[in-house]
């Protein structure tokens, strides 16, 4: 099945559930907002602490505030990073070049 993402202006905040595949999905994107990125969610399964684990590594800066998270800077322009992606594919997948 083929799909197709038109362009879009994010403006705001993302609202999710507590699905540790999404949460990572999220985390990735935040990799891609100039404006700091406010992610409202649960951050206790490992593989959602891997993700954030990551973008820290790749240089943005996260920080938690009760029960969401903030990310904002720049990723680095990084030859090469190393990260303990535990047993989290999806991390694994979305995150590599």
């Amino acid at each position: 099945m083929n799909r197709v993402i038109y362009p879009f202006k994010y403006d705001g905040s993302v609202h999710i559930n507590s699905s540790k595949s999404l949460f990572q999905r999220v985390l990735a994107l935040s990799c891609f907002s100039k404006k700091p990125f406010i992610i409202n969610g649960s951050l206790v399964e490992d593989d959602s602490i891997v993700a954030k684990d990551i973008c820290k590594k790749i240089g943005l800066n996260v920080s938690k505030h009760n029960f969401c998270l903030e990310i904002n800077g720049n990723v680095l322009d990084l030859d090469e990073v190393s990260v303990d992606t535990k047993e989290s594919g999806l991390s694994t997948r979305i995150f590599a070049v």
